[in-house]
Formats: structure tokens, C-alpha cells, sequence
């Protein structure tokens, strides 16, 4: 039993908190279960649970038990706010899930708690130790001298924090090095050729830069490159988010403190022949290959499957193959079951792109990463509402629009609206991508 947590909701619990309340927990999936589990102890249940992530949202089976799970602009929507208690339990993001939900109008220690059981001084410590651990193992491996560029994140900020990485050292005269990262950061590391490489889990690189953070004097040969910082108190997203930058400038300035006029550098293609034989194997033809990519994770708001089942029945008319990039092991990545998946490895993916001849996708990762690419391209975002929340990363396409951060110029970029339904609005977006394809 979660002894900690079983007090901290009891005292809630004994304290009238819960009754006749739509009750909800915030966190990871398992975290949103030991909840449920303590709850029931005092005769309460969950009503949903709540995550940004698009992916989790609807039902969820954990440990034999069903879970609804919805966003926080859901649960305002269908609650409101004065009958709704939110428990927040989570060791990195408890801060910014606080500030997320009170400025939807929630109230701390009204409508949200955070439960600190998780969060614990000794559970403080424990990251600081693993910290310095992590960071002795890996000097040990190399000279003194040596500097360290630690990154992580997705797909598309590894291949920007790559797009810049030369240009840091020669600007700082460091020609001994070594990048620090996840496996993700090491498949990308692998495109640019980059072998001085040491590959860490990300639970490691928190409790670094965690340690770090206390330590800096003693640690000034790392360098935590990552922008994503929101779990500390400072949130520097508050700089990196401002409406002057683009996504690339994030990189570019914030990241690496180069002027403007740095361009980012990206690998050649240099593996067309694997992409012919994959397009061989996969029976799709040069010249005449639409890549669908649907999904983005770092967008809450899709469009509707009607949306890309319709599209796909207008690329087929038109007589057009299809590869479509999804996750294949994600279960709410499921709809376009029927078509071939574009698995083929990221060291050739954009050879693909560009022998395939279109590209239709989801502002996400992989537009960083093909942006340059010499193919037809048509990316979407979710139209933005002008206002900015610093605790997410900003789909928009003032933001992250890649023909205004110079990454090409070719690109058909459009807005759609979130949460609209009507076939009509769908069917215009899908004839303005048709006749940019044919």
C-alpha cells in the first residue's frame, strides 16, 4: 500500500473533500491508478482521469480497471469548475500541471491538490545522488578536458540541436567533445555521422542537470543543451515561448547563443538506393507516393479520422500509392489500418520522402526532419487562439511554421479548426491539398 498517499488522501477524504464532487487525478496513467487504488479504501472513486497527451485520452485499461481519461479543457468544459476536485500526483510536472489547470480558473487547495507523497525530500535526494553517480560514470570514461553537450527530447529538437552543434564548438574553440543523450538522441547522432557518443537513459539526464543545477561551478564542461525545462520552478519556456522567436531561433539563440544569421546544417542524403528497395518492397512507386503522417505528439488537437480516411480515398482516385507513418505499437495510433507503414529506418527516411514525391502530415517531429527535402509538401496546424501557454510546447504556425524559419520555401502550409465536425469545412481542405498534388 502507498502509505504516504493513502495519509495525504485520507486527511481529504475526512475533510469532506471528495463528497459530491466529480473527483479526478492528473498524472501518469499508473500514477492515476494507485490513486483509484487509495480512494477506494475511503469509499470514493475516480471520475476521470486527466492528460494533455492526445494518445491517452478516452478509455484506458489499467491493471484490469477501466479509466476515462480526458483533457483539462474537457473537463471544464463538461464540469465547470466549482464541482470538480483535482488531485495532481506527479514528481517532474506537478508545477506546471498546477499552473495549467489554475489558469483555467481552477483554485489551489480549492479544486486542485497536489499530492506530495511522490514528491518527497528524500525522493529530492535520491535524484541528486543519482545524479552525481551518473555524471562520475560517465567523466571516468574521458580525458578532463573533454566537454559534454547533454541533450534530449523528440525527434525534431534532436535533429535541430544536431543542425547547430559544430557551429556551438567552433564558436567556443572546443575540439574535445562528447554528446550526451537517449537512444532517440543516438539515432539521430548516427545520421550526422556523429560517433562521440555516450547514451544515457533520460531518468539519468534529469537527475544530471538536477544535480547540476547545485553544483554548476564544479560542472562547467556540461552543457544541458534541452529546452523543454518546464519541471523547475523557473520556467524558461517563458523566454523560449516569447512571440518573437520561431522554433529554430529556440535552438539557434536560446539553446547555443549563435546570431541569427547561423544557418542550420543538415546531413546529406547519401542512401537512395535503400529507399528504392524499400519502395520495391513495399510494391509503391517513385514519383507517385503520398507519405501520410496523421499523428504529431505534440499536438493535442487532430483532425477527425473522417478527415483522412476521405483524404486517402482522394489520393487513391487520383491514383496515387500511400506509406503512412504511424507508431505501430501505439494503440491509439489506429486509424488507416490497411495501408503499407513507412518503417523504414530514420537514416533513410528522408530519401523516401523525397523518391515518393509528397509529403501530407501533422505539424510533428518528422516535418523537422524532411522539411528540406525536395518533395511536395503539405503540413497542418491547429489554428491558435493568440494566447500562449507556457507549459506546452506551441503547435501554431506562427511558432513552428518551417517556411518561416527558412528550413524550405516549398511547403503548403494551413490552419484548421479544432474540434470541428463538419464534413464540408474537411472536404475544402482536402481539395486545396489535391490540387497542390496534382
Amino acid at each position: 500500500m502507498d502509505l504516504n498517499l493513502s495519509r495525504e488522501v485520507a486527511m481529504l477524504a475526512l475533510n469532506g473533500i471528495f463528497a459530491n464532487k466529480t473527483v479526478c487525478a492528473m498524472g501518469s496513467l499508473n500514477n492515476v491508478d494507485r490513486i483509484e487504488t487509495v480512494l477506494e479504501i475511503f469509499g470514493y472513486s475516480l471520475d476521470y482521469g486527466i492528460n494533455n497527451n492526445l494518445k491517452l485520452q478516452g478509455e484506458q485499461i489499467i491493471n484490469e480497471k477501466k479509466y476515462i481519461i480526458i483533457s483539462p479543457c474537457q473537463l471544464l468544459e463538461k464540469h465547470g469548475i466549482d464541482n470538480v476536485v483535482i488531485l495532481i500526483f506527479s514528481d517532474h510536472y506537478w508545477c506546471e500541471m498546477l499552473e495549467q489547470l489554475q489558469a483555467l480558473g481552477y483554485k489551489h487547495n480549492r479544486n486542485i491538490y497536489v499530492l506530495e507523497a511522490i514528491d518527497s525530500s528524500k525522493r529530492q535526494i535520491d535524484i541528486l545522488m543519482a545524479g552525481k553517480s551518473a555524471i562520475r560514470k560517465m567523466k571516468e570514461k574521458y580525458p578532463d578536458k573533454t566537454h559534454f553537450l547533454v541533450m534530449y527530447g523528440p525527434m525534431g529538437d534532436n535533429f535541430y540541436f544536431f543542425s547547430f552543434y559544430k557551429q556551438y564548438l567552433k564558436k567556443n574553440q572546443i575540439s574535445s567533445y562528447v554528446i550526451v543523450g537517449s537512444r532517440v538522441t543516438h539515432k539521430i547522432a548516427k545520421l550526422y555521422k556523429e560517433e562521440r557518443f555516450y547514451e544515457v537513459d533520460i531518468g539519468d539526464i534529469w537527475a544530471m542537470e538536477v544535480f547540476c543545477r547545485f553544483c554548476s561551478k564544479q560542472q562547467s564542461n556540461i552543457k544541458f543543451l534541452q529546452i523543454w525545462d518546464v519541471r523547475f520552478h523557473f520556467n524558461p519556456c517563458r523566454i523560449r515561448l516569447s512571440p518573437e522567436f520561431s522554433f529554430l531561433d529556440s535552438f539557434r539563440c536560446y539553446s547555443y547563443g549563435l546570431p541569427e544569421y547561423c544557418k542550420p546544417n543538415f546531413p546529406p542524403m547519401s542512401h537512395y538506393d535503400k529507399a528504392k528497395e524499400f519502395f520495391v518492397k513495399n510494391n509503391v512507386r517513385i514519383g507517385r507516393t503520398v507519405i501520410l503522417s496523421p499523428y504529431a505528439y505534440s499536438i493535442s488537437a487532430h483532425p477527425p479520422e473522417f478527415f483522412w480516411e476521405n483524404l486517402v480515398k482522394e489520393i487513391r482516385r487520383k491514383e496515387y500509392d500511400i506509406l503512412l507513418n504511424v507508431d505501430k505499437n501505439n494503440k491509439s495510433e489506429k486509424c488507416l489500418d490497411d495501408l503499407p507503414l513507412l518503417d523504414a529506418p530514420l537514416e533513410y527516411i528522408r530519401e523516401c520522402v523525397e523518391l515518393g514525391g509528397v509529403f501530407i502530415a501533422m505539424r510533428s517531429g518528422l516535418c523537422d526532419v524532411v522539411g528540406s527535402v525536395n518533395a511536395r509538401k503539405f503540413i497542418l496546424y491547429p489554428k491558435w487562439n493568440g494566447r500562449i501557454n507556457y507549459n506546452l510546447h506551441r503547435p501554431d504556425i506562427e511558432f513552428g511554421s518551417v517556411v518561416r524559419m527558412g528550413i524550405c520555401s516549398d511547403a503548403s502550409e494551413m490552419e484548421f479548426e479544432s474540434g470541428n465536425i463538419d464534413e464540408s469545412y474537411w472536404s475544402n481542405i482536402i481539395g486545396n491539398i489535391m490540387l497542390g498534388i496534382t
